[in-house]
């Protein structure tokens, strides 16, 4: 169980965006940054993923991870606690309702036009970042 930021071993250049999460000061900004110990520590809602893609870095410590959401999901209740050899717990969840907004809503289209411009940016911080990495 973990929330733990990658190791800044290697640094971003000034003025990018590095595409992995947490890094130096982003502790204060996350409350979802750093290790747990305990699951009671972790959201009530979250989000169940699929793993598409797992690579690690070939000449530092580290990897991607590349995932796809599936649904919300809420935490009920504590299944199994972490151990030496499983170091996550397991929980047991239950799904959770999506809001439905309306399409003219003027917010969440202000919201929709952020998203995609975020997502712009962030992928062509990515091809950078993973040019970076490689040898």
């Amino acid at each position: 169980m973990t929330k733990e930021p990658p190791l800044a071993s290697a640094s971003s250049s000034p003025g990018t965006v590095s595409g992995s999460m947490g890094g130096a000061g982003s502790g204060a900004l996350r409350r979802d940054g750093g290790r747990v110990s305990s699951v009671d520590e972790l959201e009530e809602i979250g989000t169940v993923l699929q793993v598409l893609e797992l690579t690690q870095y070939p000449n530092i410590a580290g990897g991607q991870v590349v995932v796809m959401p599936r649904h919300r999901v809420r935490r009920t209740r504590l299944v199994s606690e972490p151990s030496p050899h499983v170091p996550l717990a397991a929980v047991a969840v239950e799904p959770v309702e999506e809001p439905q907004v309306g399409k003219e809503d003027a917010a969440m289209r202000v919201q929709h036009a952020e998203l995609v411009s975020a997502f712009k940016k962030l992928l062509e911080v990515s091809a950078l970042h993973k040019e970076r990495f490689e040898a």
